[in-house]
């Protein structure tokens, strides 16, 4: 059994640092298939260098890149997946209770015969319900959306 030494796992390490793999985790997931690729070459006679060229034509550089990228998008979708049902619920609470306000109002003035304090009041309180939705849910949701994508679109 052929046990790869420090100075080739190192040299596995850079070859995989250099073709953009940041993430920890992935970068040893990635450092850990090579290695296994390449000890199995061994086991079969190949010297280092066949078996860690052999392992770059079967993983190459693009592919690498790639497999960061999807890692990233898949550790990330769940949390904007959630992000924008917020800025939806949200935002539909803050105009349902405008709208409720405002309907509620007419139907009480209707109903009431011109008494409008109950209807004026009700309308006051959902429509303050409304704002306080929009201003402390839906915005802060929605530009730390916006920041997220910005700054993903920087870095990508």
């Amino acid at each position: 059994m052929m046990i790869l030494q420090d100075q080739q796992i190192n040299e596995i390490r850079n070859y995989l640092l250099a073709n953009g793999l940041k993430i920890p985790l992935v970068l040893e997931d990635m450092q850990d298939h090579f290695c296994c690729i390449i000890e199995a070459r061994l086991r079969e006679g190949a010297t280092f260098d066949e078996a860690f060229q052999e392992a770059r034509t079967l993983m190459p550089p693009e592919d690498i890149r790639e497999i960061q990228t999807d890692t990233i998008y898949f550790l990330t979708i769940k949390s904007k997946i959630m992000l924008v049902k917020g800025i939806f619920i949200t935002a539909f609470l803050s105009v349902f209770s405008y709208v409720l306000g405002t309907i509620l109002y007419k139907l009480l003035l209707l109903v009431s015969d011109g008494n409008p304090e109950l209807a004026g009041l009700l309308r006051f309180v959902l429509q303050i319900l409304s704002l306080v939705i929009f201003a402390f849910g839906f915005l802060p949701l929605l530009f730390r959306f916006g920041y997220k994508e910005f700054v993903a679109r920087l870095q990508g």
